[in-house]
C-alpha cells in the first residue's frame, strides 16, 4: 500500500511539473519568424494565417502588422478606419485623445483579419485608437527619419511658398504608397479640426496626437529632444493643414472599403 501511494504521488508531481513547463514540442509556437509566410501584407492579413481567434497572444500576430512596408500596398486596417471615421466620428468630442478600452484595442489589433468584420459596431475612440496603434507600432515609422529631419530643416523656411516647396521636395523621397496614406490621413485630420465646433479639436491639438505616431525623432541631449518634438508637432501642424500638396503625386490611389 506505502509504494502503492508513493508511485501514485511522483505521477502526479510528473503531471504537475509537466503541465507547467510543457514539452517543447507543445510549447513552440509558429509565428511569422519561424515560417515564412507567403504572399503580400494584405493576403496575410484577409487570409488570417497570421492569427487565431480568441486568443491574440498564441501567435506572434502582431509582427504581422509592424512589420507592413509600403511594398504591400494600403493595408486594410488603415482604409477601414479611415473611411469609418469620415462617415461617423468627424464631430466625434476629443477623438485621437480618448484612450479606448486597451483589452477590447488589442484584441482588435492582434485578430485584425477578424475583428475587421465588425469594426462598423465599434465607438469612435476604439476605431480611432486603432488607426493610432497601427502607426505607432510600425517596426519603421511611415516617415523615414532622414526624410522627417528634411522635413523639420525646411520649416525653418519663412516664405511659405519657399517652404512648402522644400516640404513637397522632400516628401517626394517618401514611397508612393506611404505617400498616398498620409495625404489621405492629413485630408481626414484636417476635415476634424474644421468640425472644431463639435470635436474641440484644433489642428494643434491633433499634430499633438499624431506626430509621435508619424516619425521618430530622438536625442541624448534632453534639451534637443524638447525642441525637436517640439517642431515635430509644428511639422505635423503644417502637414495637416498643406498636405494635399506637400504629399500631392500626379493620381491619388483610390480608397475603397474592404
Amino acid at each position: 500500500l506505502r509504494n502503492s501511494i508513493i508511485q501514485q504521488q511522483e505521477i502526479q508531481l510528473n503531471h504537475s511539473s509537466d503541465s507547467k513547463m510543457g514539452s517543447p514540442k507543445e510549447n513552440k509556437i509558429e509565428t511569422p519568424r519561424t515560417k515564412k509566410s507567403k504572399g503580400t501584407f494584405l493576403q496575410r492579413i484577409l487570409s488570417g494565417n497570421n492569427v487565431t481567434k480568441g486568443n491574440p497572444q498564441s501567435v506572434n500576430a502582431k509582427s504581422s502588422l509592424t512589420n507592413w512596408s509600403p511594398e504591400d500596398k494600403i493595408p486594410s486596417i488603415f482604409i477601414d478606419c479611415i473611411l469609418l471615421i469620415e462617415r461617423k466620428f468627424l464631430k466625434l468630442g476629443g477623438i485621437f485623445r480618448v484612450n479606448a478600452a486597451e483589452k477590447e484595442l488589442k484584441a482588435i489589433y492582434f485578430n485584425w483579419s477578424e475583428e475587421k468584420a465588425e469594426m462598423d459596431t465599434k465607438d469612435g475612440y476604439t476605431v480611432a485608437c486603432v488607426l493610432k496603434k497601427f502607426f505607432l507600432e510600425l517596426e519603421e515609422p511611415i516617415i523615414p527619419t532622414k526624410i522627417a529631419m528634411s522635413l523639420l530643416n525646411a520649416i525653418d523656411q519663412t516664405n511659405i511658398e519657399i517652404r512648402n516647396k522644400q516640404l513637397k521636395d522632400a516628401a517626394d523621397s517618401i514611397h508612393p504608397i506611404s505617400s498616398a496614406i498620409l495625404r489621405k490621413l492629413f485630408s481626414t485630420l484636417r476635415l476634424i479640426s474644421q468640425n472644431l465646433e463639435f470635436n474641440q479639436m484644433t489642428i494643434d491639438n491633433l499634430s499633438i496626437c499624431w506626430s509621435p505616431c508619424l516619425y521618430r525623432l530622438e536625442s541624448l541631449d534632453a534639451i534637443q529632444q524638447l525642441k525637436l518634438a517640439s517642431k515635430g508637432i509644428t511639422l505635423c501642424n503644417i502637414m495637416i493643414e498643406f498636405g494635399d500638396l506637400i504629399f500631392l503625386r500626379g493620381t491619388d490611389i483610390p480608397l475603397t472599403p474592404t
